[in-house]
């Protein structure tokens, strides 16, 4: 795997390890994308499946319907790694997405 949490110490103070950050890309292969840097050894996230709008109708009080974008959004986000990679990993990355849309 290219990333794994917690392989990685901060360069400015040894003692801790780094918080990392993420590229959020649209995509409506989302879960193509996903799957194939997964079998690429590839850490993926989506951080945020449900819309607002979606978590509040648990209690019935939110049309979801009215927030469109916000549902696309949720149905299409994915975050790739983004702290600490070489130029020829984010290359690889690149690439890898870039092969889901060839």
């Amino acid at each position: 795997s290219i990333v794994s949490p917690g392989s990685f110490k901060s360069s400015k103070d040894s003692r801790f390890k780094i918080a990392y950050n993420q590229y959020v890309i649209q995509s409506d292969r989302r879960d193509n994308i996903k799957r194939y840097l997964l079998e690429n050894d590839i850490p993926t996230a989506i951080y945020y499946p449900n819309t607002l709008c979606q978590e509040m109708k648990l209690w019935s009080i939110c049309d979801c319907e009215k927030y469109p974008n916000a549902n696309h959004a949720a149905l299409t986000n994915l975050a790739l790694p983004l702290a600490y990679l070489t130029p020829s990993e984010s290359e690889l990355i690149i690439e890898l997405v870039k092969d889901c849309y060839e």
